[in-house]
């Protein structure tokens, strides 16, 4: 099992919503706009290049009586689009014919023997929905026989571009459409805007439920007038307009006030999806165009029927692709199968499952008719899958797509060579760090916060999908109870965390079976509801498990430290100033995580225990190796709490990085070693002081306790809460304390002994004077 690598993206003390807004780079300025969508931000539908040439050239056309057709894909956003720009002509009383090519025997996109049909139907004007934007040939063809093309489409644009009599695209060069990431179905419904607004129709809403559904299963970003599409489409899903989805939602079995782009994309578009993935994509637009709700219903049990058989094909096709690419996974940054028995129509979700489970670029091609492969190929971020097809292009017969996604034609003979290629490629752009898998974590949450308030706040940010994705949190040493295997053929897992908290896991047996849960864990997680019984309860659905990382030890050596150091007073400390030039580093930059995760010996000095705690944390998410005070010598990173600097070599370093949120720094270190310093500030607006040095009042009510009960012995945890402080001050509290005789205590893992000794009656304590408080005023004030 590949060890994921935890990143954090915001440790700011900031509210959840603030926190995930910043995260998905969504400034203060655009928050009203985002988080409350509404459809009259959408955008003109003539600010799009060549829409009003589109639309004068289409009521030309209906002005004369010309016979009109639409072209298609066969996946949800093609036969969405279809169905959209149907509806819109219906709306304005003219009928038109459409045409979607059949997967296997064709392929995606134009095809000159279809458009050869087409015109001898009578057709004189093609509106190409969700391609057409690199059939430059094609295009040239219908040209050549008196056919005018409109070509609306999302994907990619190559330097070249088709002579139609209008390209709606707003990836194209010229384009200056404010936003240029609609999907397929969005520039469809675009145009359908703009030609219904000719005839003074202004009801778009059952346009819009359509879209909605596309948008969710195109995977394109949820941001700008996506997130408007969507968010006003799932408020119509809950009494849809349009009786196929309607149906479609019936025969699902979902509640229809309970829609969400979960729901969307794991279970209405898989269906709609199976009628162009297993050969008719007819079916789907037939869905959407039903006329009574008896017949949507009757054509939504047809698709339940073929997302079955997919599911099962697909099943197949995933473990035999898997026996393939085990043998060269290891070997191959870009993975590639094929095989003249799998289904073309479902070889695009085992690409991403497969690119899912070893996080690298993945193809799978099906070997069809006349030695022709069609391939379908999923990415890793960062690596750029329609520009890397670029590069290989001779060896293919045609190609299409996205960053992320590509759709390839290759004949078998290529194959080969299209896989050596394609791989010298990807081990020139995509590096090791690329290849590890990686979990994003919004925020880290205690017990405290884990409740139905911070799942009503998470919930303003819906709808969820690409560019803004659910929110994922950690949180760190809790106890998961009375865990089990459930499900058909125990592939998942459930536990509790303190009895109320129900934690589910899909899909990772492999952890159950890793894990041991006799000890505290951290968890990464999604939130949801859980209305079981009409009663709701927060849910988490985990995506990740570690062991938590020792805390005791980092009690302990922070215990050692300040014993060691208080009883040294030479070591002076000067304030950190401007003419001090070392080196700035940001604690959450890449510049920071690459320095430890490289080659070379680093020293880490830390003074506030909490930068301590959480840069083990972070270092311990990253499955970066590290020592805590010289307990290893095995490792390139030393973390030293409190380095006391007459006592270490710093020749066995080749960087040091310096804690400076005491806003100081070491004179003899200055001295010693200046010219591979790096300053290490992720704090710099906390006042460190106000953690680190317990009040009077801490201290005070530690002693009244002790004295009261004459031994405790407890949880830290639990210590802390009671006394309404955090654990630094605690430690601190309990030093000073058995400093001047008062205590004894001893640090037993998460647990602290402490034993009360009677003073004598006359004895006045100066607590200011103690070597702890001393030393504690000399570094953090």
């Amino acid at each position: 099992m590949i060890k994921k690598k935890w990143i954090i993206k915001n440790n700011n003390k900031t509210s959840i919503i603030e926190k995930l807004l910043e995260n998905r780079n969504i400034s203060v300025k655009e928050k009203d706009l985002f988080l409350n969508a509404n459809i009259e931000n959408l955008y003109d539908p003539y600010l799009m290049k060549d829409l009003l040439l589109a639309v004068e050239r289409i009521l030309s056309a209906i002005e004369n009586q010309e016979k009109i057709c639409i072209y298609g894909d066969y996946d949800v956003d093609g036969i969405s689009s279809v169905s959209i720009l149907k509806l819109a002509f219906l709306k304005i009383g003219y009928n038109v014919d459409y045409y979607i090519p059949k997967r296997v025997e064709e392929g995606y996109g134009l095809n000159e023997e279809a458009l050869m049909d087409i015109k001898k139907n009578g057709v004189s004007l093609v509106i190409t929905v969700d391609c057409g934007i690199t059939s430059i040939e094609e295009t040239d063809f219908a040209n050549s026989i008196g056919i005018d093309m409109i070509i609306t489409d999302h994907h990619e644009c190559k330097d070249i571009l088709p002579k139609a009599i209008a390209i709606i695209n707003p990836k194209q060069k010229e384009c200056t459409y404010p936003y240029p990431n609609l999907c397929g179905a969005g520039i469809a419904l675009k145009l359908s805007e703009g030609l219904l607004y000719k005839r003074g129709i202004y009801d778009i809403n059952e346009l819009i439920e359509i879209a909605s559904i596309a948008t969710i299963a195109d995977i394109v970003e949820l941001k700008g007038e996506n997130r408007i599409i969507v968010k006003k489409g799932l408020e119509k899903l809950k009494k849809p307009v349009n009786l196929g989805i309607k149906a479609l939602i019936s025969t699902s079995g979902l509640n229809f006030n309970n829609i969400s782009s979960t729901e969307i994309a794991f279970l209405l578009a898989p269906r709609i999806n199976s009628s162009g993935r297993m050969g008719d994509a007819d079916l789907g637009v037939s869905l959407f165009l039903s006329e009574s709700y008896s017949n949507a219903l009757e054509t939504s049990k047809k698709l339940e029927a073929l997302n079955k058989r997919r599911q099962e094909i697909e099943h197949t096709i995933y473990e035999e692709a898997l026996e393939i690419i085990k043998e060269k996974e290891k070997n191959s940054t870009i993975l590639v199968a094929y095989s003249e028995n799998w289904h073309s129509g479902v070889i695009g979700i085992v690409a991403s499952k497969i690119t899912e489970k070893y996080n690298k670029p993945t193809f799978i091609i099906a070997i069809e008719d006349n030695n022709i492969g069609k391939g379908s190929g999923r990415s890793i971020e960062g690596f750029n899958l329609f520009d890397a097809l670029g590069g290989v292009s001779y060896l293919l017969e045609k190609y299409g797509g996205h960053e992320q996604a590509a759709g390839i034609t290759i004949n078998m003979d290529n194959i080969q060579a299209f896989e050596n290629e394609i791989n010298s490629l990807g081990d020139f752009r995509i590096d090791n760090t690329m290849l590890e898998p990686k979990i994003f974590i919004d925020s880290v949450v205690d017990k405290d916060s884990l409740n139905l308030d911070i799942l009503n706040q998470i919930s303003q940010l819906e709808p969820f999908g690409m560019g803004n994705s659910k929110p994922v949190f950690s949180i760190s040493e809790v106890k998961l109870n009375d865990v089990k295997l459930i499900g058909k053929g125990q592939k998942h897992f459930k536990g509790y965390i303190e009895s109320s908290i129900e934690t589910i896991c899909f899909n990772k047996p492999e952890l159950y079976e890793k894990i041991n849960f006799n000890n505290p864990i951290d968890l990464v997680f999604e939130m949801g509801l859980n209305d079981y019984q009409g009663k709701n309860n927060l849910q988490l659905f985990v995506k990740d498990i570690k062991e938590s990382f020792e805390k005791y030890r980092v009690w302990d050596s922070y215990q050692h430290r300040l014993k060691t150091l208080r009883e040294n007073d030479s070591e002076r400390f000067i304030p950190l100033n401007e003419t001090i030039s070392c080196k700035n580093i940001h604690g959450e930059s890449n510049e920071f995580y690459m320095l430890l995760d490289g080659n070379e010996k680093t020293g880490v000095f830390v003074y506030d225990y909490e930068v301590y705690t959480e840069l083990i944390r972070n270092l311990f998410y990253r499955n970066i190796n590290f020592s805590l005070d010289h307990s290893s010598n095995n490792y390139k990173i030393d973390i030293i709490l409190m380095p006391n600097i007459d006592k270490i070599d710093l020749c066995i370093y080749n960087n040091i990085i310096l804690d400076v949120s005491i806003k100081k720094i070491s004179e003899k270190l200055i001295e010693t070693y200046f010219e591979n310093i790096y300053l290490y500030n992720n704090y710099e607006n906390k006042d460190v002081s106000l953690k680190n040095i317990p009040s009077r009042d801490t201290i005070a009510n530690l002693y009244k306790l002790v004295k009261k009960h004459s031994n405790i012995y407890t949880s830290i945890e639990l210590l802390t809460k009671s006394l309404k402080t955090n654990h630094i001050s605690l430690l601190n509290s309990l030093e000073i304390l058995k400093e001047i005789d008062l205590i004894e205590y001893d640090l037993i893992k998460e647990h602290v002994k402490i034993s009360f000794n009677q003073p004598d009656s006359n004895q006045r304590f100066d607590l200011s004077q103690t070597k702890t408080m001393r030393f504690l005023n000399k570094i953090f004030n």
